[in-house]
C-alpha cells in the first residue's frame, strides 16, 4: 500500500490507453464476486497442513465474510473450520497443533459494537471456546511456550456506547485496491502507480522528502514517468486520466491545478486545504512539523500552507473531475470536497460530487468502483475537447 508521511493511503492512478487494442470480454464489476482473497497462511506445527483466511465480498451487506480453511499439503484437500463468524483473522496453531486460536467479532453484552475477540477450536473435534471479553476488542495475541495461555493485547481504555451514524458504519476501507486495479486493466487502459517520494519502500530520505514539499516533487516525479511512458509508444496520450484516494486525491487535485494534459479525473476524499487538514482533521496540530510547525505563528509558513493546497489552483482546473466523499469523514474533511466541487462548478468545468451519509474515512467499496470506471469510461469515450 502506497504510504506517505501523511497518511496511508489509496496511491494515485494514472491511466493510459492503449492504442490498437484487440477486442475481447473484459472483467465485469459483478465478477467481482467470484473473487477471493487468501491471506495469513500458518503452517501446522507438524508441518501436514496450512490454514488460511479466504474472505468473500458480501454486497448485500456491504462487506467481506471471511473464513478459515485447511489445506492439505500432501493431496491439496481442504475444509471449512469456520461458517457464519463475523471478521474471521489472525489464526494461530497452538505449540502442539492441537488447538488453534483466531480472532472474530463478537457482540458483547451491553450494545456495544461488534470487537474482534480470542476464540479456541480444538483440531480433533469440538465447541469453540471464547477466551475474551474484551470491550475495545483484541488487536494482536500469542500463544504462550507452554500452550496453556495466551498473551493479548487491547486498548485499555473502557469502550463507550457507540449511537447514531457509528452504528450504521458498515463500510469498506480503501486502501491500494486489488479489485479496481483489475477492472481499470480490463478496460484496455495501461494503470500507472509511480513510487513517487514519501512512499516508506525506499529509506527514511526518500520518505521525508515531502516535508514541506507535499504535492510539487511528487508531482514532478508523477509527470516524468507519463512521459516516459509516452516515449514508448505504445498509449494514446489524447485519453490520460488521473485518480486517487486521500492522498491520492491530493495528488491528483494538485496535478490537475498544475499541469495540463488530463482527460478525465477521480478525486476521493482528496486534501486541498492543508489549512483545513490543520485546523479540523483528526490528526489536526499534528500536521503540523510537516510544514515546520503551525501556519497560525509564522507568515511564511502560513503562505507554505497555501502554496502546497491543491485548492489555490483550484481555478485552473479545466478536467472533468468526479469528487467523492464521506459526509462524516474525519481524517480528510468532506469541506475539503465541498470547495474543489464549488471551485469546479463555479469555473464551468463538468463535475459530479458523490457523497456517502457514512462516517469515517471509508466508503461503499463497489459503488466507488463503479462510479470510478463509469465516470472514466463516459470521458474516454468522448472526443476531446479544444484546450484539454
Amino acid at each position: 500500500m502506497k504510504r506517505s508521511t501523511f497518511y496511508a493511503s489509496l496511491a494515485m492512478i494514472c491511466l493510459l490507453v492503449v492504442t490498437g487494442q484487440a477486442q475481447q470480454r473484459r472483467m465485469q464489476l459483478e465478477d467481482l464476486g467470484r473473487v477471493v482473497r487468501v491471506s495469513d497462511p500458518q503452517i501446522a506445527p507438524d508441518g501436514k497442513s496450512i490454514v488460511v483466511v479466504v474472505a468473500r465480498a458480501n454486497y448485500d451487506e456491504n462487506r467481506y465474510d471471511s473464513d478459515l480453511i485447511l489445506v492439505d499439503i500432501a493431496s491439496g484437500n481442504h475444509r471449512t473450520l469456520t461458517s457464519e463468524r463475523r471478521s474471521v483473522s489472525q489464526p494461530r496453531f497452538s505449540p502442539a497443533g492441537d488447538r488453534l486460536a483466531f480472532l472474530s467479532s463478537v457482540q458483547l453484552a451491553g450494545g456495544l459494537q461488534p470487537r474482534p475477540q480470542i476464540l479456541v477450536m480444538p483440531m480433533g473435534g469440538g465447541d469453540v471456546r471464547r477466551l475474551t471479553s474484551a470491550p475495545k476488542g483484541v488487536q494482536q495475541f500469542a500463544w504462550c511456550p507452554d500452550g496453556n495461555s495466551i498473551a493479548y493485547a487491547t486498548d485499555e481504555d473502557e469502550a463507550e456506547k457507540k449511537s447514531g451514524p457509528e452504528r450504521f458504519n458498515d463500510s469498506f476501507e480503501v486502501e491500494n485496491d486489488d479489485f479496481l486495479i483489475p477492472l481499470m486493466a480490463a478496460n484496455g487502459w495501461v494503470v500507472f502507480q509511480l513510487n513517487y517520494r514519501g512512499s516508506d519502500q525506499i529509506g527514511n530520505v526518500y520518505q521525508r522528502a515531502i516535508i514541506n514539499d507535499a504535492g510539487a516533487g511528487p508531482g514532478r516525479d508523477v509527470m516524468a514517468g507519463i512521459e516516459a511512458l509516452k516515449q514508448r509508444g505504445f498509449v494514446d496520450t489524447t485519453r490520460i486520466a488521473v485518480s486517487g484516494w486521500s492522498y491520492g486525491g491530493y495528488m491528483t487535485t494538485s496535478l490537475l491545478g498544475n499541469y495540463q494534459g488530463w482527460r478525465v479525473a477521480v478525486a476521493g476524499a482528496a486534501v486541498t486545504d492543508w489549512l483545513d487538514q490543520y485546523n479540523l482533521g483528526d490528526a489536526n496540530v499534528r500536521r503540523g512539523p510537516a510544514f515546520g510547525g503551525s501556519p497560525w505563528t509564522d507568515p511564511k509558513r502560513m503562505q507554505a500552507y497555501i502554496e502546497q493546497s491543491p485548492i489555490t489552483y483550484a481555478s485552473k482546473i479545466r478536467t472533468p473531475t468526479l469528487v467523492m466523499t464521506n459526509t462524516q469523514d474525519f481524517r480528510v474533511t468532506p469541506t475539503q470536497s465541498f470547495k474543489l466541487y464549488h471551485a469546479l462548478r463555479d469555473n464551468g468545468v463538468p463535475t459530479k460530487f458523490i457523497a456517502y451519509p457514512i462516517y469515517g474515512h471509508n466508503v461503499r467499496q463497489r459503488d466507488v468502483q463503479r462510479r470510478w470506471i463509469e465516470w472514466i469510461e463516459q470521458y474516454f469515450r468522448e472526443p476531446p475537447s479544444s484546450g484539454k
